[in-house]
């Protein structure tokens, strides 16, 4: 996806067809609650979905903003990927 998203330079859709894919395998997922295989693999399908969707949203900051910005955009997203990694804990 990764490399069509490139070579394509549309960004958008690839994007939102990854994150439909994902949602539908969630979505899915609630069907089978008594069904391990069926669970499973729709979990698999949400989970490509979202890994699939990854490169062409690191990718947005740079197609909207410059210099200075795009630096703070792409910071902005490794931020909030580290702290959902590496949550702070206080106590």
């Amino acid at each position: 996806m990764g490399l069509r998203s490139d070579a394509t330079r549309e960004r958008r859709w690839h994007i939102i067809v990854p994150m439909l894919v994902s949602a539908i395998g969630l979505s899915v997922s609630t069907m089978f609650v008594h069904n391990t295989s069926a669970t499973v693999l729709a979990f698999t399908i949400a989970t490509a979905g979202v890994i699939a969707a990854l490169p062409a949203f690191w990718c947005l900051p740079g197609t909207f903003l410059t210099g200075t910005a795009a630096a703070a955009g792409i910071a902005l997203i490794a931020s909030m990927a580290n702290e959902r990694c590496h949550p702070i804990r206080k106590g």
